[in-house]
């Protein structure tokens, strides 16, 4: 089917009906006709596509009404503010809408930023406009602030899209929270953090990673058996020292407090796991594992940005 009026990507925010939802909307439609206008500006549809494509498979004439113009920014309140009136969601759901317009705000600033470069004369075309560094997490509150939920919620949300599309999909459809997913997907972290630590220690019999399965992870399955105490100190000594390199490798919590309990007053190691947060001066926010953050400059995705060490 040849789709005649094309679709603005701020309709791209809200997701479309699926199969069964589609044709129950296009019954409705034949035996009720249009009752709701179809949303357009300049031309494309902004709100309701679903009901254009309704309309199409059941001949009936589309209605349109034409927004009255104003800011890209206005622009994606009012479909949103379109959209949350027909549906009821949760602060965990909006999250997921606030992410949506995120990514519609960023790419609308990235052409803004592209057609800005194109008229400035000798500009170097491998750079942008610098936005100031007070505007740090902008587009995510304002995405929140559109959507109606929590910056931190939606911070929240796109750790989980990252690491957890899956669980990100069951916020989105209203079976699983925020919290609850964060929740799960901190247990996803720990069995993975518990599988490394017995295949290191399955496959070499490390004493320090069987004391730390022992006491961090006691239903765990292993093949050899786990030890129970220490007989010479010397063996002590040197398992607390793989221990801690096995924590500066894994940066499991489980692990640390395990070692904590064989090793009372032990300093652990910074992880080579842990994860720090900047932002760029493009407004993007990146992620830098902490055995990094030493190397000269660290490379903006978005931008195209090297920041230097000392600007993060």
């Amino acid at each position: 089917m040849n789709v005649a009026v094309k679709f603005h990507k701020v309709a791209s925010i809200f997701p479309m009906m699926d199969e069964d939802q589609l044709a129950e909307l296009s019954a409705d439609i034949e035996k009720n006709g249009l009752i709701d206008a179809i949303w357009t500006y300049k031309g494309e549809i902004v709100d309701g596509r679903n009901r254009y494509l309704a309309c199409q498979r059941v001949g009936e004439t589309p209605r349109y009404q034409e927004w009255g113009g104003g800011s890209h920014e206005q622009l994606v309140a009012f479909v949103v503010a379109l959209n949350l009136k027909r549906r009821h969601l949760t602060s965990s759901q909006r999250a997921t809408v606030a992410l949506a317009i995120e990514k519609v705000l960023a790419e609308e600033a990235k052409e803004r930023q592209n057609k800005l470069a194109g008229t400035r004369p000798n500009l170097n075309p491998d750079l942008v406009e610098e936005i100031p560094q007070g505007q740090k997490g902008k587009s995510r509150d304002q995405a929140a602030e559109i959507a109606g939920t929590n910056p931190r919620y939606v911070q929240d949300a796109k750790k989980i899209e990252s690491e957890a599309p899956d669980l990100l999909e069951k916020v989105a459809d209203g079976s699983m929270s925020i919290p609850k997913a964060k929740k799960e997907l901190r247990k996803r972290e720990r069995e993975a953090e518990r599988d490394v630590i017995l295949k290191i220690f399955d496959d070499t019999g490390m004493r320090a990673a069987g004391v730390a399965i022992r006491v961090a992870y006691p239903d765990a399955q292993t093949d050899r058996d786990l030890p129970d105490r220490y007989i010479y100190q010397e063996d002590e000594d040197a398992d607390q020292t793989l221990a801690l390199e096995l924590y500066r490798e894994t940066g499991s919590e489980e692990l640390g407090h395990a070692i904590a309990r064989q090793w009372p007053g032990t300093e652990l190691p910074a992880p080579r796991k842990t994860i720090w947060t900047y932002t760029c001066a493009c407004g993007q926010e990146n992620e830098v594992r902490a055995h990094t953050l030493e190397t000269t400059s660290h490379f903006c995705p978005r931008c195209g940005r090297m920041n230097k060490k000392e600007e993060l």
